[in-house]
């Protein structure tokens, strides 16, 4: 803003400039013809306009007759309309800008006529064409719609509005919800911006708000293609409707193949299975006034909005006789009814409105009003509707959906008698109840108990993909910028205006769709093979034997009791219980490396031992980083200080014997003193020599045996790392579900901070191992080995249900790494060949389908995490981590 700030004397010379022209008062180019014209009028309307005189600027202008004429009077402009000048305008269908030559331009014969255009409003002098059968009244209707004029009125139009001037207004007030009121003012203040004069001014606002209400009315049905006979090309949508539909979402005899309607695998049923989303919103009232009876909807039943006479009757019958004790939660503060405000209904003859969206891409389907509140009666009208527009011809074409999924805040609530009452009102859509699922949006789910986030949930249905069902809600944030002017409207006047505003909404967002779906078919190829890996790399690391057994469990929900379970539900333990399995899997683990041990040559014994140390060592020195508070922590830090000490002593005794070459090494470590021996300790195993050092002290024998022994310390770090970080998980509900009070508290964190430790613990001995195996295989990088990084350690909390954003992350490298458990190599080499057809296989279907998965905003779902399923097998597969393994 600097550099404008700069040029503010250069701008204001030019608009300075721009009021006037140094031509004024100079002859016209017409005097020769015209002896003693003067250029007096000057047009701002034009550009690169010349002064001229009344008679030229007549000439120049035939064609533009809404251009203003800028009048010198000596020391200043005066604005006046090109009429003033001797301008009579012709509206004919004929004869273009040249008079009608039966047409009466006697001084008292043209008519006063108003023109609004958006530049002004100008009083003009107009004479209608008088040519044989144009020359009566009824005709002056379509002959100034001719002339690109819109009539103020059927009969005898006095005041006009160009075509141009309403495609402005209906753009803006699409996109900036701008009222006609206001928008009137800014034309008026564009003929006369200052003092008086602008009360002389015609005010057209009365006019201009009901025929910018026609204009949209006709343009819509312009727009929806019902002049050229569309109806007879969508046989499945309603007859002379308006509304832009959804392009994307599956229709039969549209976009999917007949086959799919007929005979389709489970697997791919969200390609026939239709996503609505369902919620009210109290931002578009109306206000009890006098009303006009006559002010009819001019869309009426070709819109969002259902035929007045039928809902009024329902409202009546129905919504007026539901009890309100119906919709108190038992579940939620989402209460649809009672979590309202009821002062901000007061004076309110309707309290809002309640829509159904496809559940994908957020295009409006259907829309009904509220009465006193938002009650379900409302939203079964609006489901119905909505339904409706499938079965045209008959019910089957709605039932070719396999499914349909509903998402509603308060889904866990509507669902329960919704089959009772469809059954009550709309019995010819009673059949197709069955196929209707309801769910809870993502972002709502928080808000409800645990029970509903597995039974009503979307992350764990079958054929969801990446379905969240808060798109409406987006939706409102747009619809609401124009409830302070329609709730002022009467009836039909406010049903034009909010189908106008929500059918513009669906065509942005088609006008957008290519490129959003675009990019999320991207997002999706890159991710989907990502997630497949994943999902094969946790079949692998688990297992055969659990991975069948955990296929053959139901994804269902199921209710127990009073309450429901599933297969994706955690059972939170007991804190206690908690940190024993973790102390067990670890006493485990010690347990086999000592059966191992027991059979192991003295050198791999010795060098084992190394690796103990080596990690005792690490552990110290972690302990030793922090500060020892109190004295029974330096006391503690003291003795492991000591015990090491002693042990490593012990340990370089072995290793002048198994390793003669390094005992002038051994005897410098000697030589170092007893404050700074164990902090500095280096133990120089094979790995801590390269490779050309390994060979001159002829390490090479005790190099292949610690490589393989650093290769079973990487594998066991990674599997303890995952064991601590479930247990964290585990450790951090507890605490959130049971501690109460300081003392509570205090103990749990101090165990989550144990766990935290000893995670630390494991990546730092990871990555120390791979270290070593990389210098001892002599590579700088091993794809069996990779980096572990913080990312790397992420995992999707299980004991929870999913969170928002899980569905676009992936578990952590470190969940899918080891070997099969419980397989010999045959039966192990066998499940490795199925799972990588298996891979190539799904990916060749995926790409062959994905496309219509991706646009239905469907991803096919094989990212089933089947790796947390084991929180249903926790001592068994505590069973099955001890020892070493393969990657």
């Amino acid at each position: 803003m600097v550099d404008f700030l700069e040029k503010f004397p250069v701008l204001i010379d030019y608009l300075l400039a721009g009021e006037s022209h140094s031509a004024i008062d100079q002859p016209c180019s017409c005097a020769a013809t015209r002896p003693g014209a003067l250029r007096k009028i000057l047009c701002f309307d034009c550009s690169y306009f010349e002064p001229c005189c009344s008679d030229c600027f007549l000439e120049s202008h035939r064609n533009c007759p809404t251009h203003w004429a800028h009048r010198w009077k000596g020391q200043s402009f005066d604005k006046v309309d090109i009429s003033e000048l001797g301008y009579v305008f012709t509206f004919s269908h004929a004869h273009g800008a040249q008079r009608c030559p039966n047409g009466d331009y006697g001084d008292k014969k043209p008519l006063n006529f108003i023109l609004v255009d958006t530049n002004g409003v100008h009083q003009t002098k107009a004479v209608f064409c008088a040519c044989a059968n144009h020359g009566k009244p009824e005709d002056r209707f379509t002959e100034l719609l001719h002339c690109r004029i819109f009539p103020a009125t059927v009969a005898r139009p006095e005041t006009g509005f160009t075509f141009g001037l309403l495609e402005d207004f209906h753009l803006q007030t699409l996109t900036s919800k701008k009222s006609p009121y206001d928008y009137i003012a800014a034309i008026r203040r564009k003929t006369c911006n200052a003092g008086p004069d602008l009360h002389e001014v015609p005010n057209p606002y009365v006019q201009f708000l009901r025929v910018q209400r026609v204009f949209r009315a006709v343009t819509a049905i312009k727009r929806g293609g019902q002049v050229h006979g569309i109806d007879r090309f969508f046989l499945n949508r309603p007859p002379g409707s308006v509304v832009v539909p959804c392009f994307v979402c599956p229709e039969p005899g549209f976009n999917v193949p007949d086959r799919y309607w007929i005979d389709i695998h489970e697997d791919f049923i969200h390609l026939v299975q239709l996503a609505l989303m369902l919620d009210g919103h109290f931002g578009l009232q109306r206000f009890g006034k006098v009303d006009d009876p006559d002010d009819v909807s001019l869309l009426k039943g070709k819109g969002l909005f259902p035929l007045d006479e039928l809902y009024n009757e329902y409202v009546r019958d129905v919504v007026a006789n539901e009890e309100e004790a119906s919709h108190k939660s038992s579940c939620s503060n989402f209460n649809a009814v009672e979590m309202q405000n009821r002062l901000k209904f007061r004076g309110c003859v309707i309290s809002g409105v309640i829509a159904v969206e496809c559940g994908r891409h957020c295009i409006f389907l259907s829309m009904v009003d509220l009465q006193k509140g938002e009650r379900f009666a409302n939203a079964d009208y609006a489901l119905m509707i909505a339904l409706r527009r499938f079965m045209s011809s008959s019910l089957d074409r709605v039932k070719f959906f396999k499914r349909f999924i509903t998402t509603y805040d308060v889904a866990c609530q509507f669902e329960v008698h919704f089959g009772e009452r469809i059954f009550k009102s709309f019995p010819d859509l009673a059949p197709i109840v069955d196929l209707i699922n309801f769910l809870v949006p993502k972002m709502h789910l928080d808000g409800h108990k645990d029970k509903c986030k597995y039974r009503f949930t979307l992350n764990y249905f079958q054929g969801a993909g990446r379905t969240h069902g808060e798109g409406i809600e987006q939706s409102w944030a747009e619809s609401k910028q124009s409830g302070g002017s329609s709730r002022q409207m009467n009836h039909g006047h406010r049903h034009d205006t909010i189908i106008d505003f929500h059918n513009f909404w669906n065509w942005v967002k088609f006008e957008l769709m290519e490129d959003y779906l675009e990019s999320h078919l991207i997002d999706a190829r890159v991710s989907l093979q990502g997630a497949i890996d994943h999902f094969f790399g946790l079949s692998i690391s688990r297992g055969k034997e659990n991975v069948v057994a955990w296929s053959k469990l139901s994804t269902e929900p199921r209710k127990v009791g009073s309450d429901w379970e599933s297969v994706y539900r955690f059972l939170v333990p007991s804190r206690e219980a908690v940190y024993l399995s973790l102390v067990q899997s670890e006493t485990k683990r010690s347990e086999a490396e000592e059966i191992v041990m027991k059979t192991q040559s003295v050198e791999t014994q010795f060098l084992n031992t190394g690796l103990k140390l080596q990690e005792r060592h690490r552990r110290y020195l972690q302990r030793f980083k922090k500060s020892a508070n109190t004295d029974s922590e330096q006391t503690t830090l003291a003795r492991s200080r000591a015990a090491l000490l002693g042990d490593l002593r012990q340990w370089r005794k072995t290793q002048l014997q198994i390793m003669p070459t390094l005992e002038r090494l051994a005897l410098e470590s000697r030589l170092e003193s007893a404050e700074v021996f164990v902090e500095r300790e280096i133990l120089y195993l094979p790995s801590d020599f390269n490779s050309t050092d390994r060979v001159k002290l002829g390490l090479q024998r005790l190099a292949d045996l610690e490589l393989r022994l650093r290769e079973g310390e990487a594998n066991d770090a990674v599997l303890a790392l995952c064991d601590t970080i479930a247990h964290k998980m585990v450790l951090r509900e507890v605490k959130k579900s049971n501690a109460r009070g300081v003392t509570q508290n205090t103990r749990a964190t101090k165990f989550i901070r144990g766990v935290e430790f000893k995670r630390a613990g494991h990546a730092a001995q990871y990555r120390k191992a791979r270290e070593a195996v990389l210098e001892l295989q002599n590579v700088k990088e091993s794809a069996n080995y990779p980096v572990l990084t913080e990312e790397d350690m992420y995992a999707k909390n299980a004991v929870n249900a999913r969170e928002l954003g899980d569905g676009s992350k992936t578990d952590g490298w470190i969940w899918r790494y080891g070997n099969l458990k419980g397989l010999d190599k045959d039966e192990r080499d066998a499940f490795v060949i199925e799972s990588k057809f298996r891979v190539s296989e799904l990916g060749n279907t995926s790409d062959r389908l994905f496309q219509r998965s991706v646009s239905n905003g469907s991803v096919p779902r094989q990212t089933w995490n089947v790796g947390w399923r084991k929180s249903k097998h926790w001592k068994k597969s505590s069973d099955a981590l001890s020892g070493p393994v393969d990657p």
